[in-house]
Parts: structure tokens; C-alpha cells; sequence
């Protein structure tokens, strides 16, 4: 038997310390990563351990995870972050590691980051921040998680929110858009006294617009909308009518507070694959009922008027003129019978009585003349009016040569009008011509026409944009009027001119504007005072197809 030395202990004790302290050195490269690989003998046989065989694949599960992976220390600094969170942040790798992350968040969501951040140290924590970094902000939503025992850090996930953010935003502005949209809808509504309706016919269910409630007198929503229930404010005498669908006809409804009121309903049927429904809108259309029947009474009202007027116009033309024309007799007889016995101003006393018998008869002739126009209808014709001028010249042959004057004439259009009006019209307007001379000078009369151009046909508030006019002017040199005048002059017994210094009624250039007005065309006036006058007419060259007679 061996006998072992001092010597041999403590040489055995110093290699058991050697082999414990390799050991020891090998379990802290383990712990801190430094070693890859480790052999353990098993059997005589070596067998390897590579620690990069147990967390590789975990390492490229990370950098190739689509989320952002970080480790952050008990402060916030970064110790590591993947690709796919730097990449986000638009920076390099090695520079994000390194910072702190309190750095790459906004001043907005900070604080609540470090609320969530503290609470993660005990366990974990998920919350919404915006990160920013190279002048972009980020909206993120990230999970935190206590990584401890194990290691004295926090795990963090990083989702980025961007196209989540922007889509919710679309949304937000699109119902933004559809609530105002809603807004205007329902404000037409109200304006245009309508509402509107959905039948689904698949489910039975039925809608309202807020305004139909408030149509039938009730609140918005406030029952549940049902045929029977829509049936019970019809009229009872027009129920019958609401009996086939889809509709469009004008009904009677009692509204909750008892009123009625007329609806024009129009429905339209849609029947789309999965969708089968009908839509409507309901108009109070009460106003229009009532306008329409209140112009109907009006119209038989004025029926009544002109066939009254029709008989005044006849008493005119015959009751009324046989006593002025009795007065015009008696007083010829007087003055030829007691011609010698009369005074001088007793003669002059019986003239004035001819002479307002006649102006009298005139007024009487020219207010017939004037109701004669308002009544005339389909009564046009295709009309020379070079014709119908040189007719009125005729007329005025001997006071032309009576007073020296000459007339220009040039070539006046054919047009479709009422005859016997355009020589009342062209009479009035010539006579006036000739009326109002100057004393000593000899009238000159200057009559031509034109087309008007369509711009002038538009810019004219009292012409048919839709027809063609010629436009015929009517010059002098006579006394003229004021321009202040040019409209007052058209009103119907309206005079510039005293009647002793002039004759006439002041009828008729209102007479002029009557017959302009019912050929749809119109008159107007220029003129200064002293330096005579120009009246423009202007007249369609055709009419509508029904007031014309072949």
C-alpha cells in the first residue's frame, strides 16, 4: 500500500482548484455569451454543444419578424433593436442602439410611455405612442414585458400603425363628408317641403326621413314606420288610392295636429340582385293646391270682369256716343239757327261744348280700341309691313302736305302679325310724329328696321330668346321730351303736353305698348328736348304655330 505524502495532497488540492476555477470560468463565458460551443466526455466520446443551435433560429426569428423587436434597460437605453425597427425609423441600426428610446418618442405621448414603461418593470403593459424620428412621426402600438428573471431588461414590441392610422382617418373624414352631406340633404328637404321613404320588400322594413316625420306633425323617429301606420293620416275619402305601388299621385293627409295638407308621392321600384326595395319621396305640395285653385276662381272671376268689360265696350261704342252725338247736333243747330242772336261769347261757349263732345267721342273710341287689344287672340297672319306703312301714309296724305313734310321710308320685313294692330300701332306712332312738330320747322320722318343681333335679343328682359326680331325705329325732328320721360310716356292717360296746346286722349302710345306686348315684342324712347324723338319697336318675325292663322 502506497503511502501518500503531504506533498501529494496539497499537489492534488492545488489541480482540484485549477479544474474548479476553469470550470467556473466556462460557466461565466456560458451566462455572458461568450462561448458558442462547449464538449462534455460521455463514454470516452466527446460530445458538442453549440449554443448557437439553441437561440439561432430564435435570433432570425426576430430580425426577420415583420414588428419591431426591442431590449431596453431599466432606464430606457437600447441595447438592441432588429432591422425592422430602424428601418422604420429611417436610421442605422448601430446608431438607434445605443439611445434611449425616451429620445425617439413625442413630447404628446411621453408621459404616457413612461406610465406604461414603470408598470412593465413588474410585469408587462400595452399602449399607443407616436415615435419620431428624421422629422416623421410614427404612430406605433407597442407590448412591454419584463424580461427578469432571466435578464434585468424589458422586451419591447413595436406594431406600426401608419396605414391603420391613415385608413381609420379616411373613415373619419368620409363619415365626416356623409354627416354633412346628411346635414344638406335633410336641409333640402326641409326647404323643398319634402320627405323621403325606404321599403325594403324582402324584409318589410320601412324608414323615414326626419322631415316626413315633421310633415305629419310628429317628431323625428317618433314611431316606428309601417304602412298600416302611414295609412291612419290619409283622408279617409282617399285611401282607396293608395292601394297599388309603386305611386305617383297627389292625396289628402291629416297631420297629428289635425291639419290637412296635400302630399305628391312618387315612388320608384328597385330590384337589384340581393336587393329589392322601393324608394319614394313624399311633397307638400298644399301651397300649389291652393295657388292653383285660388288662380282658377281668379280666372272665372276675370272672365266675368271682361265679359263685363266686353258690354261696357259695347255701351261705349253705341249707348255712350248717341248722346254725344245728340249734344254735337243740337248745338250745330243752335249755332246756325240763332247765329245772329248769339253773342260772341256765347258761340265760343257753344264751340267749346263741340269741341269736348268730340275729344269725348275720341276717348270713348280709343278706350274700345284699347279693350279690343287685351281680348284679341290667334289672330295672326303673315303681314307685309311695308304695306301696312304706306296704308297709313295714305291716311295722312293731306295733313303730310298740309304741314310740309317729307317721310323717308326704307324696307320694313314680313312678318307674322295681327294687321289691324300694327296700323294702330304705326298710325299712333306716325300721327305723334306729325303732332308734335316744331312750329316753323317742316317734320321729317325717317322709318327703317333692322335684325337684332342675338346678343341684344338675350340682354332685352321682355323679348322670347327663342324667336328672331327686326326692329323697326320711327325718327322726327320734332319737339322731342325729356329722356326722364321715356317710360312715364307709355302709362295709359299719361300727357307731357298740355290738351289746349296739343289734342289727343293719352291713350295711345299705351296703345302702342298694348300691341307691341301682344305680339311678344316691345317699344322704347329716345329723345331730347327740342331735337326730336326716336321710337323703337320691335317685333318677332314669326309667332308660335298655334296663334297663327294660315
Amino acid at each position: 500500500m502506497e503511502t501518500t505524502t503531504s506533498e501529494d495532497l496539497l499537489s492534488e488540492i492545488e489541480g482540484l482548484k485549477l479544474r474548479l476555477s476553469e470550470a467556473q470560468e466556462a460557466i461565466d463565458a456560458i451566462k455572458t455569451g461568450s462561448v458558442d460551443a462547449f464538449a462534455i466526455r460521455n463514454d470516452g466520446k466527446p460530445e458538442v454543444f453549440t449554443l448557437q443551435s439553441l437561440d439561432y433560429a430564435y435570433r432570425v426569428l426576430i430580425e426577420k419578424f415583420g414588428e419591431g423587436a426591442l431590449n431596453l434597460t431599466r432606464d430606457g437605453l437600447i441595447i438592441y433593436c432588429n432591422s425592422y425597427f430602424s428601418t422604420l425609423l429611417g436610421m442605422p441600426n448601430e446608431k438607434v442602439t445605443g439611445s434611449y428610446i425616451f429620445d425617439l418618442i413625442t413630447d404628446e405621448t411621453r408621459e404616457r410611455f413612461q406610465e406604461h414603461f414603470v408598470l412593465a418593470l413588474q410585469g408587462s403593459s400595452k399602449t399607443e405612442i407616436t415615435l419620431s424620428a428624421n422629422n416623421k412621426k410614427i404612430p406605433v402600438y407597442i407590448s412591454l414585458t419584463s424580461l427578469q428573471p432571466q435578464l434585468a431588461t424589458v422586451g419591447m414590441i413595436v406594431t406600426d400603425l401608419s396605414e391603420k392610422k391613415h385608413n381609420e382617418q379616411r373613415i373619419i373624414d368620409y363619415q365626416h363628408r356623409l354627416q354633412i352631406q346628411n346635414k344638406i340633404f335633410n336641409l333640402a328637404e326641409e326647404i323643398a317641403s319634402t320627405g323621403s321613404y325606404e321599403w325594403n320588400l324582402q324584409t318589410g322594413e320601412l324608414a323615414y326621413s326626419d322631415n316626413l316625420f315633421r310633415m305629419l306633425g310628429c317628431l323625428p323617429q317618433e314611431f316606428v314606420p309601417s304602412t298600416e301606420k302611414y295609412l291612419t293620416f290619409i283622408h279617409p275619402d282617399d285611401k282607396e288610392q293608395l292601394n297599388k305601388t309603386p305611386l305617383q299621385l297627389t292625396y289628402r293627409i291629416i297631420s297629428k295636429n289635425g291639419e290637412v295638407k296635400y302630399f305628391r308621392t312618387t315612388e320608384k321600384e328597385i330590384d337589384d340582385p340581393g336587393r329589392r326595395m322601393i324608394i319614394g319621396t313624399n311633397q307638400d305640395v298644399t301651397p300649389d293646391i291652393i295657388n292653383t285653385e285660388t288662380l282658377r276662381k281668379k280666372n272665372i272671376e276675370l272672365e266675368h270682369v271682361n265679359k263685363s268689360l266686353d258690354q261696357f265696350a259695347s255701351i261705349a261704342s253705341h249707348d255712350l256716343q248717341e248722346p254725344l252725338r245728340k249734344i254735337r247736333v243740337f248745338t250745330s243747330l243752335l249755332k246756325h239757327r240763332f247765329d245772329a242772336d248769339l253773342s260772341v261769347d256765347t258761340r265760343g261757349l257753344i264751340d267749346k261744348i263741340n269741341a269736348s263732345s268730340e275729344r269725348m267721342s275720341l276717348l270713348i273710341n280709343d278706350v274700345l280700341n284699347f279693350s279690343r287689344i287685351c281680348h284679341a287672340e290667334n289672330m295672326f297672319m303673315r303681314t307685309d309691313l311695308n304695306q301696312i306703312l304706306d296704308n297709313t301714309l295714305t291716311d295722312f296724305d293731306l295733313l303730310i302736305l298740309e304741314k310740309g313734310a317729307s317721310v323717308r321710308k326704307g324696307n320694313l320685313p314680313v312678318i307674322e302679325a295681327i294687321p289691324l294692330q300694327i296700323n294702330q300701332l304705326f298710325y299712333n306712332l306716325v300721327g305723334n310724329a306729325l303732332k308734335f312738330s316744331k312750329a316753323g320747322t317742316a317734320p321729317v320722318l325717317t322709318i327703317s328696321s333692322r335684325m337684332l343681333p342675338s346678343e341684344e335679343i338675350e340682354n332685352a328682359s321682355n323679348l322670347n330668346g327663342q324667336l328672331s326680331y327686326s326692329e323697326i325705329s320711327f325718327e322726327d325732328n320734332g319737339i322731342g321730351f325729356e329722356q326722364q320721360f321715356s317710360e312715364q310716356i307709355f302709362s295709359i292717360f299719361e300727357r307731357l303736353n298740355s290738351q289746349q296746346q296739343y289734342s289727343g286722349t293719352g291713350i295711345g302710345l299705351a296703345l302702342c305698348q298694348k300691341i307691341a306686348g301682344q305680339h311678344q315684342g316691345g317699344i322704347r324712347a329716345e329723345a331730347q328736348e327740342n331735337n326730336g324723338s326716336t321710337f323703337y319697336v320691335r317685333l318677332p318675325l314669326t309667332q308660335s304655330a298655334d296663334r297663327v292663322v294660315n
